[in-house]
């Protein structure tokens, strides 16, 4: 019997199915494997900030996990300090905000009390914070002594007068003298104090004129608002309009304390905290000495 011969067609046709099998193979094998080209990509942004920090090959900002704005009320005196840290807070903590408030410190205190949203408060004297503290308003464990400040007697840059002692305030031919409000403003608390450890307070009430906080009593001197001022040396130091004429005497007054606080009734009690450290660091220390502050640590 002859045999039968499988038609071409039939040949090519299994011949095709098989070489489309194999080629799936090789295909579906070759996408299992790993991607040897990509087995090196970057780590998210997050992870490689991290990464990096840990190893101290980067002074990269500290970046948030969530974005805070803090609220900081600091007495009058600090405004030029405490802006220039502002930025230097905020460039260190991206994602974080300071809204900062400005006032006397009683102000600021009764404000405080009365419920404002306030996370850190700075005073320019103890008496605000132990207020706080009485009311148990503040976080104990988070009360520190920041700085310290002097007072002086200053007029305006242009005056004849170059020079006058505190205890010639009772004879000296002048106008008026600005004192801040003793009832609420340390710097004339501390004026009073001095005054009267002198034994020349009445006489020098007599000229006196009393202001809402010590920046009010240094414009009254740079405007020629007021012959005299007495205010802290870091005001006058930072202003081109005034000149000191005497440091008030160091044995006439208590040490000025700058104390800083967290408040209890703060949401962001971890950067708050957070915050109080960075006051105390070097880098933020030094803007306070350049404003003329002295450290209380």
């Amino acid at each position: 019997m002859r045999k039968t011969k499988t038609p071409f067609s039939r040949i090519s046709f299994y011949f095709f199915m098989t070489f489309m099998l194999v080629t799936l193979f090789i295909l579906t094998s070759c996408q299992s494997k790993p991607n040897t080209e990509n087995s090196d990509s970057k780590e998210p942004a997050s992870n490689q900030i991290s990464a990096d920090k840990a190893s101290g090959t980067s002074e990269e900002a500290t970046v948030t996990s969530q974005e805070v704005t803090l609220t900081i009320s600091a007495a009058a005196s600090m405004t030029e300090a405490l802006s220039e840290i502002k930025t230097l807070y905020e460039t260190k903590f991206l994602g974080n905000t300071l809204l900062l408030n400005f006032a006397s410190s009683g102000s600021l205190e009764q404000q405080i009390e009365q419920g404002a949203d306030v996370d850190v408060f700075l005073s320019a004297s103890p008496k605000y914070t132990n207020l706080l503290k009485e009311k148990s308003l503040i976080i104990d464990d988070s009360l520190v002594n920041l700085l310290k400040n002097e007072i002086v007697l200053v007029t305006h840059l242009n005056s004849p007068l170059n020079a006058l002692e505190f205890d010639a305030l009772d004879t000296a031919d002048y106008d008026k003298i600005g004192i801040g409000q003793p009832e609420s403003v340390p710097a004339g608390q501390y004026a009073e104090e001095i005054l009267t450890t002198l034994g020349i307070k009445d006489a020098v009430y007599t000229h006196a004129v009393f202001a809402k906080d010590v920046k009010e009593v240094l414009t009254w001197v740079e405007t020629d608002n007021a012959d005299l001022g007495i205010v802290y040396s870091t005001d006058a130091a930072n202003s081109k309009s005034v000149k000191i004429l005497s440091n008030a005497p160091a044995d006439s007054h208590k040490t000025i304390i700058y104390p800083a606080v967290v408040i209890k009734e703060t949401k962001h009690i971890a950067e708050a905290t957070e915050f109080l450290n960075f006051l105390s660091e070097q880098d933020t220390m030094n803007v306070f000495l350049k404003y003329g502050f002295l450290s209380a640590q």
